[in-house]
Parts: C-alpha cells; sequence; structure tokens
C-alpha cells in the first residue's frame, strides 16, 4: 500500500493547513475534483486552488469556512479508515 495502513491517508486523518504537502492531500483534492470542486490536477500540494476548493465545498455543506481540515471536513466528504 502507498502511504500506510490507509493507502493515501497513512496511518490515521491529519489535521491539514494551507502549505501542506503529501499523499493525503493528493487524495483529498482527487475525492473533491470527482465531485467538482477541485479543477486543477491533483498535486498533492495545499495551494490556492485547492483552499477555494475547500471553501466551496465547506459553504456548500454548512461547514463553517476555514482554511484548516479536521475531523468534520473529512466526515463531510465521506472519508473513513476502516482495517
Amino acid at each position: 500500500m502507498w502511504g500506510g495502513p490507509y493507502g493515501n491517508f497513512g496511518s490515521s486523518l491529519r489535521p491539514l493547513r494551507l502549505g501542506e504537502r503529501g499523499s493525503d492531500v493528493f487524495e483529498l483534492q482527487k475525492l473533491l475534483k470527482d465531485k467538482g470542486y477541485y479543477k486543477a490536477n491533483p498535486d498533492g500540494i495545499y495551494g490556492d486552488s485547492f483552499r477555494n476548493a475547500i471553501h466551496k465545498f465547506q459553504k456548500d455543506n454548512d461547514i463553517p469556512v476555514s482554511d484548516n481540515i479536521g475531523y468534520g471536513f473529512y466526515k463531510k466528504l465521506g472519508v473513513k479508515l476502516v482495517e
């Protein structure tokens, strides 16, 4: 497996902030792209275009708008870690 026991999410759902990099960011970009929120090609970097997609998803799903990604965001996106 790539990234850890949970694939691209490694061993847990880590909180993310602007500027973060990793396979988990890449996976979130893919998921948001599939839902029509992220327009760029996934690159694993939490930059401005990804932040814009996050904010739109947050607004559409009644999540307080923030640059930080936490458990509530993952849950609304449908991300669950299953062993």
